[in-house]
């Protein structure tokens, strides 16, 4: 079973991955997954008190997250979601634009 949660502009996908082939950024509490570009408005994962994840990123600069315990996802102008415990991708959520035929990231 795939967990795949939506936030504003980010996509979190559940996935399997060898992690010796990325880089570690830190054993957090609370990490920054994106600010908003003209608002400054945060989307920021917590962890359950008491406990922390291990931040990571790829090739792409993707953040991978090693949820060991359940998190919490805020931003100013979205609703709280709980991340369960897994490994997680973090990217951009993606609109196809139809005048100009190409997909763009979609900006928060």
């Amino acid at each position: 079973m795939c967990n795949i949660y939506r936030h504003g502009d980010l996509v979190i996908k559940s996935i399997k991955i060898d992690k010796s082939k990325l880089k570690f950024i830190g054993k957090k509490t609370s990490f920054v997954l994106a600010e908003g570009e003209t608002t400054g408005h945060k989307h920021l994962l917590e962890a359950e008190t008491g406990t922390s994840f291990n931040v990571y990123q790829n090739e792409q600069g993707q953040y991978i997250l090693e949820m060991e315990n359940a998190g919490e996802i805020t931003h100013e102008e979205h609703d709280t979601i709980k991340l369960l415990p897994d490994m997680y991708v973090v990217g951009s959520e993606r609109e196809f634009n139809y005048f100009s035929e190409s997909t763009q990231r979609v900006i928060d």
